[in-house]
C-alpha cells in the first residue's frame, strides 16, 4: 500500500543543458546532450521513495518512447506504477526543460493525448489504499476537468486520508485554489506561489491557511530558508552557511522532506531542518539528468555522522 499517491500530473521532461539563460533571439547555442526523465509529479514521488516512503502515481502516461522511458525510470526508483495507465497509441505530456550552467531553468510544456488531465476508472477505490494523496496546481493547466481533483481531495479527506496540495505558480482559477486550500491538511508553497493565498504577506498567508483547517503549512523561502507552521508551533529556519543554488529538483526535494517528516509525526522544527538539508543536498544536473539527492546525501547534512537513518 503506498504511503503517498500522487493524483495524475505526470509529464516527461526532455532536458537540454545549455550554456546560459536567458535566451537571445538570433543567437545560437549548442546543448550539452539531451536527457529524458519522468517529470511533473514524478520527481516528488521519486524523492519520497528515496527517503524511504512507499510512493506511487494514479494517472496516465503515453504509449510512446517518452512514456515507456518514464515508467521504467519510476520502476527503477521503487515508485509504485500499478495505477499508472498507458492508453494504446496515446502521446505523453512533455516538458522541454532548458537548464544553464548555474542551474537556472525554463519550462516549455506540450500537452499530449494520454489523459486530458483525468483520473483512471476506479480511482475512488484507490484512495482507500494510501495514507495521503498529492494534488498539484499544474493539474489545473493540464486537465479539462480540474474540479475532479477537488472532489477527489474531498473524498480522501472525508475517509481520513491526508490531502497534500502544492499550488505551484500556475495561474489557476481562485475558486479552484480556494476549494483545495479548504480541503487540504498539508499545503506546500514557496515565496513565489504564496501570493495565490490572497494574503498581504507570508505570515498572513500562514494564518489564513491554518485558519482554514490545514495541519501543516510549509513555505520555501527565496533566500534558502523556510517557514514550517502547525497549529501548535511556527518555526523559521535560516539557510545554511553554504549558499544554496535554486536549481532543478529543489522544490521536489523540499516538498518530499516536509511530507516525510509530517507522516513521521515529527515536530515542526525537525521537519524544517530536514527540508533544508534536502534542498542543500540537491545537486547540479548529474550525468543521467537527475539532480535529486539520495537519502544518504540528505542525512549526511541533516544529522552528520548518524548515517541514513531517521
Amino acid at each position: 500500500m503506498p504511503d503517498v499517491l500522487s493524483l495524475a500530473g505526470l509529464m516527461v521532461d526532455v532536458t537540454l543543458p545549455i550554456e546560459r539563460l536567458p535566451l537571445e533571439a538570433g543567437h545560437h547555442q549548442m546543448a550539452r546532450g539531451m536527457f529524458v526523465r519522468a517529470g511533473g509529479t514524478a520527481p516528488l514521488v521519486t524523492m519520497l521513495a528515496r527517503l524511504g516512503l512507499q510512493a506511487g502515481i494514479l494517472g496516465y502516461v503515453g504509449d510512446d518512447p517518452y512514456g515507456h522511458a518514464a515508467r521504467q525510470q519510476l520502476e527503477a526508483e521503487g515508485v509504485d506504477v500499478e495505477y499508472l495507465v498507458t492508453p494504446e497509441g496515446a502521446g505523453s505530456d512533455l516538458t522541454l526543460l532548458l537548464v544553464d550552467g548555474t542551474g537556472r531553468y525554463v519550462f516549455l510544456g506540450v500537452l499530449g493525448t494520454a489523459s486530458g488531465g483525468t483520473l483512471p476508472d476506479g480511482w475512488e477505490e484507490r484512495l482507500d489504499e494510501t495514507r495521503a494523496i498529492v494534488v498539484s496546481g499544474w493539474l489545473y493547466a493540464q486537465s479539462r476537468y480540474p474540479y475532479t481533483f477537488v472532489q477527489a481531495a474531498r473524498d480522501a479527506r472525508q475517509s481520513g486520508k491526508g490531502v497534500v496540495f502544492i499550488p505551484g505558480t500556475v495561474d489557476a482559477d481562485p475558486a479552484w485554489l480556494a476549494a483545495l486550500f479548504q480541503t487540504s491538511d498539508v499545503i506546500l508553497l514557496d515565496s513565489a506561489s504564496a501570493g495565490c493565498v490572497g494574503a498581504p504577506d507570508l505570515e498572513s498567508a500562514v494564518d489564513t491557511l491554518l485558519g482554514s483547517g490545514a495541519r501543516l503549512v510549509a513555505i520555501r523561502l527565496a533566500e534558502g530558508g523556510c517557514v514550517v507552521a502547525t497549529p501548535q508551533a511556527r518555526v523559521r529556519v535560516p539557510p545554511p552557511a553554504t549558499p544554496i543554488a535554486v536549481t532543478v529538483g529543489t522544490a521536489e526535494a523540499f516538498n518530499a522532506a516536509i511530507l516525510y517528516g509530517h507522516l513521521a509525526e515529527w515536530p515542526a522544527e525537525r521537519i524544517a531542518r530536514l527540508a533544508i538539508a534536502a534542498v542543500a543536498a540537491t545537486g547540479e544536473l548529474r550525468p543521467d539528468g537527475n539532480p535529486l539527492p539520495t537519502r544518504s546525501q540528505v542525512w549526511s547534512l541533516f544529522e552528520p555522522g548518524n548515517g541514513a537513518t531517521g
